[in-house]
């Protein structure tokens, strides 16, 4: 129960209007600041967003060089020439009828700056998550779920 202070003068059914009052003013303001992600500061630096746009951007095209061109030595190993060739059809599909990439947020983990990106499809459907691994500029991962 939330103690009224007496210079309000406020009791019984008044009181418990305010309170839902201020319940629904704080969830309301809870729910806006978690949304915009924009009230924390929260912006990706413009190189990693043009980086996962064109590891992207290379899966449609299958364009192996632009997908591995910001990458680490294991990501640029002949064992991974083969990786957007065995790309999941389910994921390839809609993203070759358009999409828009939108940045989720960053936390840090085994040592890399870690960046989740939510793909929408134009076609509708489900969503999909990119999460990109980075450390100092290059990619040491990149997910597509």
């Amino acid at each position: 129960m939330i103690p009224c202070p007496y210079f309000l003068n406020i009791e019984g059914a008044h009181m418990k209007q305010v309170r839902n009052l201020i319940r629904v003013l704080l969830i309301g303001s809870a729910f806006f600041a978690l949304s915009t992600g924009n009230c924390l500061g929260a912006e990706p630096d413009a190189a990693t967003a043009a980086i996962v746009k064109q590891m992207v951007a290379a899966i449609v095209t299958s364009d192996h060089d632009a997908f591995v061109e910001h990458g680490d030595a294991e990501l640029k190993s002949p064992d991974n020439n083969e990786i957007l060739k065995t790309m999941n059809p389910r994921l390839l599909e809609p993203l070759k009828k358009g999409y828009e990439i939108s940045y989720l947020g960053t936390m840090k983990a085994q040592g890399h700056d870690v960046t989740l990106w939510r793909i929408i499809y134009k076609a509708g459907g489900d969503d999909s998550l990119v999460t990109l691994y980075m450390k100092n500029g290059i990619v040491g991962g990149f997910w597509l779920k």
